[in-house]
């Protein structure tokens, strides 16, 4: 396959596709032909379905009918590295071409200000964030692991009707200073098309949480050494605590990304479960899902919801590994702090995300005894695929 007939050309958006988009041409390449678990499965885009059914109807059948076929809607869910560097015209396309209702950015706040630049302002002042101008019962209520679809739709709609209350919605004043008269004009027609817009910043596990189970994996001798080394760093010699947390992002290094993703997995439950169900709330989509390289964390979400919807190992892997291609690039890799080895650290190997799936399956008990865990129900899981699925 080509990755170009993947990727959609929006230059300062990398790695932005079409998930379902996605899926489906993947699995068309000759490479997953004749394999045992797509035959149980075979994924058509809704456009190729309607299309296929207007031949019958013309009395061209064309292919010959597929017992197993799924068909699913694309243009409802996008991944992408980050969009920070957005520009206003490419903001537009986002907006307009593809509709973007929603935004899931799987960093803190904290994180995404350590780059923050115009293109940042842009998304701050189209899409307006919840977590800064939502009542409490209202977002709150939303993120509850005990809310049902039902009330989840209620609140969602809370949401959108209060949006407008987010004072840097409003606030135009810092973008301006960046902006053409032109481009100030066309920051407005956003508010004044498709309606309100949302951002949600839903960060996975922090640092120090990552750090924490880490420490857990040592020996008694590293863990006396680290112990040491961050004593005497905050008491006496502040060296020696730089030094301890270069030898941990060392250890981390060494132990590499699946172990990264199953910390992800394990330690940020409830945060996952939060932006499947924003996902499976329809009012929010079309919905956008980015971290930084759109790789990682990204990668995770929608792994879990491709798994959820009943694509093979294999498809997943081949569309995790799509996003390799921004974080081995110059770009991309200028991300990566020097205690990490960048050259496998910017790598999106399929055998490493194969992995984390098989620990889903085989540590977590499947798919669905997961996703019960962090509280996406069966109610929750047939609402997504309600979403995605026409057939």
């Amino acid at each position: 396959y080509n990755n170009s007939n993947i990727m959609m050309n929006i230059a300062s958006i990398p790695n932005l596709r079409d998930v379902m988009a996605s899926v489906v041409r993947l699995q068309s390449h000759s490479r997953f032909q004749g394999r045992g678990v797509p035959k149980k499965k075979v994924f058509m885009l809704e456009s190729q379905w309607k299309q296929q059914q207007q031949e019958k109807v013309n009395g061209n059948e064309g292919n010959s009918a597929v017992d197993n076929v799924v068909v699913v809607r694309e243009g409802k869910l996008f991944r992408s590295g980050t969009t920070e560097g957005v520009s206003v015209s490419d903001l537009q396309l986002l907006t307009d071409e593809l509709g973007i209702r929603t935004i899931i950015d799987l960093r803190s706040e904290m994180e995404e200000l350590r780059n923050f630049n115009g293109g940042a302002l842009l998304v701050r002042r189209v899409f307006a964030r919840p977590s800064h101008f939502a009542d409490k019962k209202a977002f709150v209520g939303f993120n509850s692991q005990t809310t049902s679809c039902e009330e989840a739709e209620c609140f969602t709609q809370t949401l959108l009707q209060q949006a407008k209350d987010d004072p840097c919605y409003d606030d135009c004043s810092q973008v301006n200073t960046l902006l053409s008269e032109e481009d100030e004009r066309l920051v407005r027609v956003f508010r004044e098309g498709e309606g309100v817009r949302l951002k949600y910043n839903i960060p996975l596990v922090n640092k120090n949480t990552i750090g924490r189970v880490m420490f857990q994996e040592l020996t008694w001798a590293e863990k006396a050494y680290v112990s040491v080394l961050a004593l005497v760093g905050m008491t006496f010699y502040q060296q020696w605590y730089w030094d301890m947390k270069i030898f941990m992002m060392q250890k981390i290094s060494d132990k590499g990304l699946a172990f990264l993703y199953k910390i992800f997995l394990q330690q940020s439950q409830q945060e996952i479960g939060q932006a499947l169900r924003i996902i499976a709330c329809d009012q929010h989509n079309p919905t956008l899902v980015n971290c930084y390289h759109g790789k990682d964390r990204t990668g995770v979400v929608i792994a879990l919801v491709l798994k959820i919807l009943g694509v093979s190992n294999d498809i997943i892997a081949e569309d995790y590994h799509l996003s390799e291609a921004y974080s081995s690039s110059e770009e991309g890799r200028r991300s990566f702090p020097p205690q990490m080895n960048a050259d496998e650290w910017c790598l999106a190997e399929r055998e490493t995300i194969l992995e984390v799936l098989e620990f889903i399956d085989t540590n977590e008990g499947g798919i669905e005894n997961y996703c019960d865990k962090i509280a996406f129900n069966r109610e929750w899981r047939d609402k997504l695929k309600s979403v995605f699925v026409v057939t």
